[in-house]
């Protein structure tokens, strides 16, 4: 088993992984997501 930690070297258990992992999903589609329409200023 994989343990992952933050930065500040704390242990992450695996909800808070399962966490970090949907928040980071969740940012790589708003990141990557297309502009909408109709927002050309």
């Amino acid at each position: 088993m994989r343990i992952f930690r933050h930065a500040n070297n704390h242990f992450v258990d695996k909800k808070e992984q399962q966490r970090l992992a949907t928040d980071l999903e969740l940012a790589q589609q708003i990141a990557f997501a297309p502009p909408p329409p109709g927002n050309l200023n």
